[in-house]
């Protein structure tokens, strides 16, 4: 192999690696969106943002939220689907809802 198609194949290498770049990470906190090692943008907020929580299992001992909130178990878990915020006997706890 004549140095000339040695420098073109470690040129071609050189390119190749140049051209991989690693697949960008997204992370979403509340409502900031964020590329893992890089800048982060915080998302705007419609007015009723934060008023229903969606997930799996019961949110009782799991979720914090304000009273009025509504959480709903996109499985129906232990058979129930939606629970409300509330306060009771000053213990601010979700109550379940059963439609």
């Amino acid at each position: 192999m004549s140095n000339l198609e040695e420098f073109a194949q470690a040129v071609g290498r050189d390119v190749k690696a140049l051209n991989q770049k690693p697949e960008p990470r997204l992370t979403l906190t509340g409502n900031t969106l964020g590329i893992v090692g890089g800048n982060n943008v915080t998302l705007p907020l419609p007015d009723n943002v934060g008023h229903e929580i969606r997930g799996t299992g019961s949110p009782e001992g799991r979720i914090t939220a304000e009273i009025g909130t509504t959480y709903v178990d996109v499985n129906a878990t232990n058979g129930a689907l939606k629970w409300i915020k509330g306060e009771r006997k000053r213990q601010h706890r979700l109550a379940c809802t059963h439609w």
